[in-house]
C-alpha cells in the first residue's frame, strides 16, 4: 500500500499539471519556408514563431515583410506576445486586431533588444480576448541584410467559474485529510 505522503504528493502533482502549458513551434521560416498569410487558430501554451525579414540589396526594395494573421479561439485569450530574440540593430513589430471591416492597431514598437512583451504597450493594456489578430515585422532601419526574430505567442484558457469553485471547495477537504494523515505532534507533559 502506498504511503500517505506519496498520495498527498501525487494529488499535488495532478493539480499542478493542469496549470502547466505546453510549448510548440508553430512555424520556423528556416525549416518550413516563408510564413503563411494565416497561421489559423492558436491554442493554449507557448507557441513559437521564428522568422526572417530584410530589405533588398539596393536598400530600396522590400524583400521580406512578414504580415501574418492568427486566431485565438473562444475559451482562450492571448496572455503574452513576447519578442524572444532579435538579431538586428532594430526591427519594427506591430500587433493589430482584425475585424471584417477594419484593422485596429493594438501596439507598435521598435526593438533593439529582446524578451519584451508587446502586450505591455497594447491599448487596452495587457492580455487580449479571443478574436482575430495580425502581427507584422519589418526592418526599421535601412538595412540590406536579412534579420532573424523569434516570437512567443502565449495563449491560456479562460478559467471556468465552476472549476474555480470546485477547486476552492476541495481545498479545505484536502487540508482536513492531510491533517488526519499527518496529525501535529502531541507535546509531552513536563516532568
Amino acid at each position: 500500500m502506498p504511503s500517505s505522503k506519496f498520495l498527498v504528493i501525487a494529488f499535488a502533482a495532478v493539480l499542478l499539471t493542469g496549470s502547466l502549458s505546453a510549448q510548440s513551434t508553430i512555424w520556423d521560416e528556416s525549416i518550413q519556408g516563408d510564413l503563411p498569410a494565416n497561421l489559423g487558430p492558436i491554442y493554449a501554451g507557448s507557441n513559437l514563431v521564428a522568422g526572417v525579414v530584410g530589405l533588398g540589396a539596393s536598400g530600396d526594395a522590400l524583400v521580406d515583410k512578414d504580415v501574418v494573421k492568427f486566431t485565438i479561439p473562444s475559451g482562450f485569450f492571448l496572455k503574452n506576445f513576447v519578442v524572444t530574440a532579435v538579431t538586428s540593430k532594430a526591427l519594427a513589430f506591430s500587433l493589430d486586431t482584425v475585424t471584417p471591416t477594419a484593422t485596429n492597431s493594438l501596439a507598435f514598437h521598435i526593438f533593439q533588444s529582446y524578451n519584451f512583451d508587446l502586450l505591455l504597450l497594447a491599448q487596452p493594456y495587457g492580455s487580449q480576448p479571443a478574436g482575430n489578430y495580425q502581427f507584422s515585422v519589418t526592418t526599421a532601419l535601412n538595412d540590406i541584410s536579412a534579420r532573424n526574430y523569434n516570437l512567443d505567442l502565449v495563449v491560456a484558457s479562460v478559467p471556468e467559474p465552476a472549476s474555480i469553485w470546485l477547486f476552492a471547495s476541495a481545498l479545505p477537504v484536502a487540508c482536513l485529510v492531510y491533517r488526519r494523515i499527518f496529525p501535529p505532534p502531541v507535546p509531552s507533559p513536563a516532568r
